[in-house]
């Protein structure tokens, strides 16, 4: 089952850095696009949860059956992210795609978590 995924970030460069690193991952249909700012994108930071929850984590939300968390951001820190990698990646690897998401400084919408 595949899962599909959309990762904001800042130009053409930084998108074409992060599909290099999801190749190691069962993805499919990668490509990249441009959008217009949208205010109806509710951008957060992707996290694979990897430690133990406290007051200071980030939201956590179930999903594919596996548990990841995000984390809100600033309006300010969601200017410029016109830039857009889509892809679809397998159950197995979303937890592993959001971390190299979250390293590479991608944004995601957190609709992706319901």
């Amino acid at each position: 089952m595949f899962k599909s995924v959309q990762v904001y970030v800042h130009d053409e460069d930084e998108a074409e850095e992060l599909r290099s690193k999801l190749s190691r991952f069962d993805t499919k249909e990668i490509m990249i696009d441009f959008i217009e700012q949208d205010k109806d994108i509710d951008f957060v930071i992707p996290y694979a949860q990897t430690g133990t929850a406290g007051a200071d984590s980030p939201n956590i939300a179930g999903g594919m059956g596996q548990v990841v968390a995000y984390q809100e951001i600033t309006d300010d820190d969601k200017r410029d992210r016109n830039t857009v990698l889509s892809f679809q990646v397998t159950e197995a690897d979303f937890n592993d795609a959001l971390e190299a998401i979250q390293l590479a400084g991608g944004y995601v919408d957190r609709g992706i978590f319901e």
